[in-house]
């Protein structure tokens, strides 16, 4: 059974997972705070309140490989991106969330999961790494970088959970709801970049494509919604 719960400062409600065991649910923020939700149900239409203008490039919809709905973004080879353009709602000054479903076919090379990021206008990419780990760099000057990684690591051919927050100054990593050992200091804002947010990979040349499915992704701008373990969603995320 689920119950709906107020915890301390939170001013929303936190999914518990019943009765008598302690918060640790999936955090819906306000919507307004959303930068970015993509559930990939027969389009790459952005479904937050910036309603953001896709770019596809040898990206499709998949209605086989689905996590939740009835369709997600299938990236299969380099090159295999959607964008969305530079806004100051995909700035972080302050606290952020990222989060995704991610079904990887193959780890034999690093896989890019999210980006903001080009050749000097580097603020934020995540990756999956050859080892299965996974990574979250970020640029405050857009030229150098500080860089999480997990020690925890995802496989291929089954949907796993990634979430990246920060909270003050502490960047955590989180992959099927269970916190990461590791953590990092990353204090102050991230580089303004210029560039578009790249879902699913980065450029062709720069040759760091998915080889995957993505579902349900979401960037939150503003709230770390989890600093403990937790337990990932169950269904869809809110559309208002």
């Amino acid at each position: 059974m689920t119950t709906l719960t107020t915890i301390g400062f939170w001013p929303w409600p936190v999914k518990s997972i019943g009765p008598g065991q302690p918060p640790g649910g999936t955090i819906d923020p306000p919507f307004a705070d959303v930068s970015l939700l993509l559930g990939f149900d027969g389009s790459f239409a952005d479904e937050s309140s910036y309603n953001h203008t896709p770019t596809a490039t040898s990206a499709s919809i998949s209605t086989t490989t689905v996590k939740y709905g009835t369709g997600s973004g299938s990236f299969p080879s380099d090159g295999s991106i959607v964008t969305y353009p530079d806004d100051d709602s995909f700035w972080f000054d302050a606290d952020f969330t990222m989060e995704c479903w991610v079904y990887p076919n193959s780890l034999a090379k690093t896989r890019r999961v999210l980006q903001q990021a080009t050749t000097g206008q580097f603020s934020f990419f995540s990756n999956l790494n050859t080892d299965g780990t996974v990574s979250l760099t970020l640029s405050s000057d857009g030229t150098s970088f500080s860089t999480l990684a997990t020690v925890q690591t995802v496989t291929t051919g089954q949907w796993q959970h990634l979430a990246w927050t920060r909270a003050g100054s502490t960047v955590r990593a989180f992959i099927d709801g269970q916190l990461d050992s590791q953590t990092l200091t990353f204090a102050g804002a991230l580089h303004n970049s210029t560039a578009p947010v790249y879902v699913g990979g980065n450029t062709a040349a720069q040759g760091n494509g998915l080889n995957g499915f993505l579902d349900e992704v979401r960037i939150t701008k503003g709230v770390a919604l989890y600093t403990q373990s937790f337990t990932p969603p169950s269904s869809k995320f809110p559309r208002s």
